[in-house]
């Protein structure tokens, strides 16, 4: 109706940086609409607003001539240079998505890769090779935990068969009934 109003060509789409308002009436629309979330409140208007210019939506550029592809997770905006190589990368990303979920479904993983992920975020990869260099990090990091705790604090932790991982509690008890 929005459109119609004043005889424009309404748009397959919009997308809106900001929050949009009477939703039902949106949806109700032949026109998709993506939006940061909704607002009772009506918008400013600062003005006509601009056509086929680039713009910056959520951190993203498009430009005019751009391809914007949106579903139900979002929004992305590809370079009209690169558009007419995404079909042949989106279906080979889809093949492999595919050899993924059936060595998933298999139980098989690809655990080279996902060891090269984690190295890569600074996270230590235990293996055959390097488990028993992982044990001797772990018992002399033990060593140095026992040391600025000290023996007795060290020997309660220990002990302490019913103490959970990040539940502190009862040690505070401790050292506070034994002070």
């Amino acid at each position: 109706m929005r459109f119609r109003a004043n005889n424009s060509l309404p748009p397959a789409a919009i997308v809106v940086d900001g929050a949009l308002r009477d939703v039902v009436e949106w949806y109700s629309d032949e026109i998709l609409v993506w939006a940061r979330g909704h607002t009772p409140r009506g918008p400013s208007k600062d003005g006509a607003g601009e056509v086929n210019v680039p713009v910056a939506c959520a951190g993203m550029a498009a430009a005019p001539g751009d391809l914007v592809i949106a579903d139900a997770d979002g929004v992305v905006a590809v370079p009209a240079d690169e558009a007419p190589g995404l079909l042949v990368r989106a279906r080979a990303h889809l093949a492999n998505e595919a050899r993924t979920r059936t060595r998933n479904a298999d139980g098989t993983i690809d655990e080279a890769r996902f060891d090269a992920v984690l190295r890569a975020m600074g996270c230590p990869v235990v293996s055959q090779e390097n488990v028993a260099e992982f044990a001797r990090l772990i018992q002399e990091a033990g060593h140095k935990i026992s040391t600025l705790l000290g023996s007795q604090a060290s020997a309660t932790l220990s002990q302490d068969e019913d103490l959970k991982a990040g539940d502190v509690t009862p040690i505070k008890r401790r050292r506070a009934a034994k002070a």
